[in-house]
């Protein structure tokens, strides 16, 4: 599931780059024009990360820094041009969606789990990395509560409304602020995508070099240390996707593989408490009741699904299943 994880999420955020384009540039919404800059982008991210991972962390950090002061001002400024008659009624479309809507909101927030990669390299990881992990996600819920409060409260028909802060910054900034919040909005997408342009072949890669995944892909180049091979396969892969599904399915096919990846590890919180005992650095606090409320949560997700996404799911389990057994065979026979 990391691997399909790793492969899914770039076309995800090629096609919802073109929907964010195409405030600027209105052909690239539609027809076959959107599949061509998707893979476009794909492509040109792809060609830097052959070339090693400096050059590709330096994009992915330029885009993701480029994005702030926009986001900073939508919020200070939206936040002094509330309605407070906005919020009111609470859910004027009910609310029999929830469960659909909340799996869809939960793609805004994936990514967390790639803070625990560079644990290895920290001075103290069993201290730094659940101080790292509540502080960012704090962080992030705190700005898109703020995002979602100035939308919701100088917007009127926020809902269904298909750019809804772009709209929202035009009506307290004018036109000049929604241009902003819009190319913004641009910004930030193809900075996530370039991120996972360069995360999503080293997962593949590093399952190789481990043995759960064929040795081939496992190569890197000597020049650059590139993992060329895993880089080539995501790309061929992530192209596939981008011309046979949609946008929509793409994200719920994403958060439902997720969302597998997520309850195994709560699983596995249990297990661990049970036979690491106490010397192990941190503690999940409160015992076994977060992990079987995550547990349940996730039930709860997943159960307000379409079909068509579980069985997706389902699918790529059982694809992952046979490399699954031929390494615990290779494993047993050294």
């Amino acid at each position: 599931m990391a691997c399909f994880v790793a492969i899914i999420s770039l076309p995800t955020l090629a096609s919802g780059f073109t929907v964010v384009l195409a405030r600027f540039v209105p052909a690239v919404g539609g027809g076959w024009l959107q599949p061509v800059v998707a893979i476009g982008l794909i492509t040109a991210l792809m060609l830097v990360n052959m070339f090693g991972a400096k050059l590709g962390a330096r994009v992915s950090t330029f885009f993701t820094m480029a994005k702030l002061l926009p986001m900073v001002v939508f919020i200070v400024v939206g936040l002094l041009c509330i309605d407070g008659e906005l919020y009111i009624p609470f859910a004027p479309k009910g609310l029999s969606g929830l469960g659909e809507a909340t799996l869809l909101l939960l793609y805004a927030f994936n990514g967390f789990e790639g803070a625990v990669v560079p644990a290895g390299e920290m001075r103290n990881p069993r201290r730094a990395v659940p101080i790292a992990m509540v502080t960012v996600m704090t962080f992030v819920c705190a700005v898109y509560a703020a995002i979602f409060l100035v939308t919701v409260g100088t917007l009127p028909e926020v809902a269904g409304h298909g750019k809804p802060v772009a709209a929202a910054s035009e009506l307290f900034m004018d036109p000049a602020g929604g241009l902003l919040i819009g190319a913004d909005i641009v910004v930030s997408v193809v900075g996530t995508t370039a991120a996972s342009a360069l995360v999503g072949p080293r997962i593949i890669f590093a399952m190789a070099e481990r043995g759960d995944l064929p040795a081939v892909i496992a190569r890197v180049d000597e020049r650059t240390g590139a993992p060329r091979v895993a880089i080539l396969l995501t790309f061929i892969l992530a192209v596939g996707l981008t011309l046979t599904a949609t946008f929509r399915d793409l994200v719920l096919f994403a958060v439902v593989a997720r969302l597998v990846q997520h309850t195994s590890t709560c699983l596995a919180v249990l297990m661990l408490r049970h036979s690491l005992g106490p010397a192990t650095g941190f503690r999940v606090p409160l015992g076994p009741v977060i992990p079987l409320v995550a547990v349940g949560l996730f039930t709860w997700l997943v159960a307000n699904t379409a079909g068509k996404e579980i069985l997706d799911g389902l699918i790529a389990l059982a694809l992952g299943v046979p490399f699954y057994l031929v390494a615990r065979h290779r494993r047993a026979s050294r």
